[in-house]
Parts: C-alpha cells; sequence; structure tokens
C-alpha cells in the first residue's frame, strides 16, 4: 500500500513540476557570492528547492533523534514502574497468605 501511496504521489509531482518547468524556461541571470552563471528558472527554482532539503534535514535528523532519546527514556521509567507494581503486588499477595496461615 505504502509502494501504490508514494508511486501516486511521484506522479502527481511529475504531472505538477512539468508543466511548471516548460513554462519557466527563460534563462535567469544567478548572481552568487563568488561568479555570475545564467541558467533555465525553473532549474534555479528546483536548486533552491533541494538546497532547502539538505539544509532542513540535519534538523529534522537531530529532532527526531532527540524524541527518540526522550522515549527511550520514558520506556525506561515505564518499565521500572511496571517492575515496582508487581513487587508490590507480590509483597501484598505474600503478606495476605502469611495473615492466612497464622489465624486458621
Amino acid at each position: 500500500m505504502k509502494k501504490i501511496l508514494f508511486i501516486l504521489f511521484v506522479i502527481l509531482a511529475l504531472a505538477v513540476i512539468l508543466p511548471l518547468s516548460f513554462s519557466n524556461a527563460q534563462v535567469v541571470s544567478f548572481d552568487y557570492l563568488l561568479n555570475k552563471i545564467e541558467l533555465p528558472l525553473s532549474w534555479l527554482i528546483f536548486g533552491a528547492f533541494i538546497l532547502g532539503v539538505l539544509l532542513a534535514l540535519p534538523f529534522f535528523a537531530l529532532t527526531g533523534w532527540g524524541w527518540k532519546i526522550r522515549a527511550r527514556r520514558l520506556q525506561k521509567q515505564v518499565d521500572e514502574l511496571i517492575s515496582k507494581r508487581k513487587k508490590d503486588e507480590i509483597a501484598k499477595q505474600f503478606a495476605e497468605e502469611k495473615q492466612a496461615d497464622d489465624n486458621p
């Protein structure tokens, strides 16, 4: 199912991107710090998009890593609480059995 959705997403993206790239085929001058280059506007837009994705990836990767660490820590706390609860239940059951044995 995921593969089908991915393929549909790619087809939809191409259906949007290709007409935009054909309609933005004008050559524009792009002046960056070291040089000046002339290229089609669609390439410039695509390059800006890729640069934005590459700059955003580390942020989202670090954010995801932080959430993963927090989830691990919370899971450890949950496991400790469950363990403590089981020990308390066993101790209570043992005390009840001991009290029942003492009072025949």
